[in-house]
C-alpha cells in the first residue's frame, strides 16, 4: 500500500492510495466465494463455483471491482488508523485506474471533523425527570383497542350501520378525469371511524351488497395533493360486502385468551406496558433537551460542505420512508407540495447542521471522557443484527461490510455518551 495526504481544506483531506496487484489478490478468493453465492451458476452450490466459471459468467472486470472495494475499504482503515485522521461520515472514492491483475489508483476525500471551538460545560446542564403516571382510563382505552383487534366479522346481506365495516370499488373523478390514485377495488371502511374525506361515511350508510352509488363529496382544504384541496370530486361506489363487528365481551374469558389469568392480571400488564413506554419516551425528552443545550451553548469551527449535503440526503431518506408508509409514492408527493428534492436539501439544511453539531459534541465528550466501545461488544451487536436477519442475505451481506462495522462501533459509542449524560443531567 502506497499513499500520499494532501489537506484540501480545513474540512477535506485527500488520501492519493495506490493498492498494489499483489494486495488486490489477497481478496479475489473472499470475493468469488461471496460472488458465487449471490449468482446461480448451473452446476455448482452456492458459494463453490471456481474463478474461472465466475469470470465466464459476469466477466474479469466485475470481479476486479468487487475485489478493490474491499482492500480500498481495508486499506482506508489502516490509513485512519496509522495517520490518526479524525473522519466524519462516509468518504468519497474517486478510481483513477482500475484493471485485472494491475494496481488500483484512487483519490479517497474524506470529510474532517469540525473542531469545536469550545465546548459548553455539561456538568452545569440540568434536565428534570417527569413522573410517569398511567391513569385508569388511559389502560382502558389501549384495553378498548385490544377488543377492536380481536373483533369478529361476519357478512351480512342488509343495509350497512354505523357500526359496520363496508368494502367497496371505488372511483374519484375530478372535471371529468379520473384522480391520481383514486380508484381503489375492495377497498374496506370502517363507518365508526373518521375518513380522512369528511362526510364519506355518511354517505355509505343504508348501502347494501351489489348496491352502487354517485355523489359528490368536497376534499380537505389542508389535503397534502394541492391539486384536490378544497375541490369537489365525483364518486362512483359499488358494496362488494357489507360486514357486521362483533366486539369480544371484556371480562375474565377474553384475559385468559390472550394468555393472562385474568382480567385484573391484563389490565395490570397493560399498565406496566404502558409506563415503560412512558418512560422511554421521557428518556428520549431528557436526551434530546441534553443535546440541544450543548449545542446552543457551544462554539463550532465552519461545518464542511459536504457533510450538510449528506445528512440532508439522510434526512430525506428518513422521510422517503415516513411517506412510503402512508401508501404514497414520493415522486407524486413531491409534485403535490410543488418542490424538488433540491428544495427540500435547502429545507433540511438548518436541521442537518443542528444533527451534525450534536454528533460533533457527543465525539467531544466521548473524547474527553475517553468513552469507547470494545470489540467484544461490537462482535456481540453484529451477532445480535445476523440473528435479527437471519433469513435476509442482502443485509447479512450488509452487516459484513466493514463500513457498517465502523457504523456499529459509533453507534455503541454515541450511545454510551448519551446514557453518561443523561446519568450525570437528570434530575
Amino acid at each position: 500500500m502506497n499513499y500520499t495526504l494532501k489537506n484540501l481544506s480545513q474540512s477535506l483531506l485527500e488520501i492519493s492510495l495506490i493498492v498494489s496487484a499483489e494486495e488486490l489478490e489477497k481478496f479475489v478468493p473472499e470475493t468469488v466465494e461471496e460472488l458465487s453465492k449471490e449468482i446461480k451458476i448451473r452446476g455448482f452450490r452456492p458459494s463453490k463455483a471456481p474463478y474461472e466459471v465466475l469470470k465466464a459468467q459476469i466477466g474479469e472486470m466485475k470481479i476486479c471491482e468487487y475485489a478493490a472495494e474491499k482492500a480500498l475499504w481495508e486499506s482506508y482503515g489502516e490509513i485512519l488508523a496509522k495517520e490518526n485522521i479524525n473522519a466524519i461520515g462516509a468518504p468519497s472514492f474517486n478510481i483513477q485506474k482500475i484493471a485485472p491483475h494491475n494496481p488500483v489508483e484512487v483519490k479517497i476525500i474524506v470529510p474532517l471533523f469540525p473542531k469545536i471551538a469550545g465546548l459548553a460545560d455539561w456538568k452545569k446542564i440540568k434536565v428534570p425527570a417527569k413522573k410517569t403516571t398511567i391513569s385508569d382510563d388511559e389502560v382502558s382505552k389501549t384495553l378498548s383497542e385490544i377488543q377492536k383487534m380481536q373483533t369478529k366479522e361476519n357478512i351480512i346481506n342488509c343495509e350497512s350501520k354505523k357500526e359496520d365495516k363496508i368494502v367497496v370499488d371505488m372511483d374519484m373523478i375530478l372535471d371529468g378525469v379520473p384522480v391520481e390514485g383514486g380508484q381503489a377495488k375492495n377497498h374496506a371502511i370502517y363507518l365508526n371511524e373518521p375518513y380522512y374525506i369528511p362526510g364519506l361515511n355518511e354517505q355509505l350508510l343504508g348501502l347494501k351488497r351489489g348496491d352502487t352509488k354517485d355523489f359528490k363529496l368536497p376534499f380537505p382544504k389542508e389535503h397534502y395533493q394541492k391539486s384536490l384541496a378544497g375541490k369537489e370530486v365525483d364518486f362512483t361506489i359499488k358494496v362488494n360486502d357489507v360486514f357486521e363487528l362483533v366486539l369480544p365481551e371484556i371480562n375474565d374469558e377474553f384475559a385468559k385468551k390472550l394468555g393472562q389469568k385474568n382480567l385484573g392480571e391484563l389490565k395490570n400488564l397493560i399498565k406496566k406496558n404502558l409506563e415503560a413506554e412512558a418512560e422511554m419516551k421521557d428518556r428520549e425528552r431528557q436526551e434530546m433537551a441534553i443535546l440541544d443545550e450543548l449545542v446552543k451553548n457551544s462554539q463550532f469551527d465552519d461545518i464542511p460542505e459536504i457533510l450538510i449535503n449528506r445528512e440532508a440526503e439522510k434526512m430525506i431518506a428518513e422521510y422517503k420512508y415516513e411517506i412510503a408508509k402512508y401508501g404514497l409514492a414520493f415522486e407524486d408527493y413531491l409534485v403535490s407540495i410543488k418542490k424538488s428534492i433540491n428544495d427540500l436539501k435547502l429545507d433540511f439544511a438548518a436541521k442537518a447542521v443542528e444533527r451534525i453539531k450534536a454528533s460533533l459534541v457527543v465525539n467531544e465528550i466521548a473524547e474527553q471522557e475517553k468513552i469507547k466501545t470494545n470489540d467484544k461488544e461490537i462482535m456481540a451487536e453484529i451477532e445480535r443484527q445476523f440473528n435479527l436477519y437471519k433469513d435476509d442475505p442482502s443485509a447479512q451481506e450488509e452487516i459484513r461490510k466493514p463500513e457498517y462495522q465502523n457504523y456499529i462501533r459509533t453507534f455503541l459509542r454515541n450511545r454510551k455518551v448519551i446514557d453518561f449524560l443523561r446519568e450525570k443531567c437528570v434530575r
